[in-house]
């Protein structure tokens, strides 16, 4: 059994639980409280209360870590980098389909890479601004790296 001391602990982390009634079910949440036998589990559409006796198991996940910045000369092919840099050298809008696109080369001390601004980020940058990728993939592109901006990571304009 899991008593409530532990999972005081716990409140503000992503849980994961599985549940003696159903337990080919996991919960996936934020615990937001603890409290007489009951622990309460938010999820993105909805909150569950599970007592504590119908717990199988229960997993925490802490704050994923940040990436360190990547110098971009010594960014590999196939890895997950964080970038910074300064903004030149743009090309032409390409209208593929339903979006645009505007590629534009990212460079550091140790290099330079191409990066690809979609949609209504095109408008938003320009040459000499200062960019940080905090999570992109790195991929081999046509003029050399291309790094692309992953789902979970965000592209800054400083």
């Amino acid at each position: 059994m899991i008593y409530e001391e532990v999972l005081k602990d716990k409140v503000g982390k992503k849980v994961f639980v599985k549940r003696k009634s159903s337990p080919d079910y996991t919960i996936i949440g934020i615990l937001s409280t603890v409290d007489g036998g009951k622990m309460h589990i938010e999820s993105d559409s909805d909150v569950y209360i599970v007592d504590y006796e119908d717990i199988l198991s229960l997993d925490v996940k802490n704050k994923p870590k940040e990436l360190v910045t990547t110098p971009i000369g010594t960014l590999k092919t196939g890895t997950t980098a964080k970038v910074e840099g300064t903004l030149s050298l743009f090309s032409d809008v390409n209208h593929l389909q339903e979006k645009t696109v505007l590629y534009a080369t990212l460079t550091d001390s140790s290099g330079s890479c191409t990066i690809s601004f979609w949609n209504e980020q095109i408008n938003e940058v320009q040459e000499g601004d200062r960019i940080i990728i905090t999570e992109g993939k790195v991929l081999e592109g046509r003029e050399g790296i291309l790094v692309n901006k992953t789902r979970n990571g965000k592209i800054l304009i400083e």
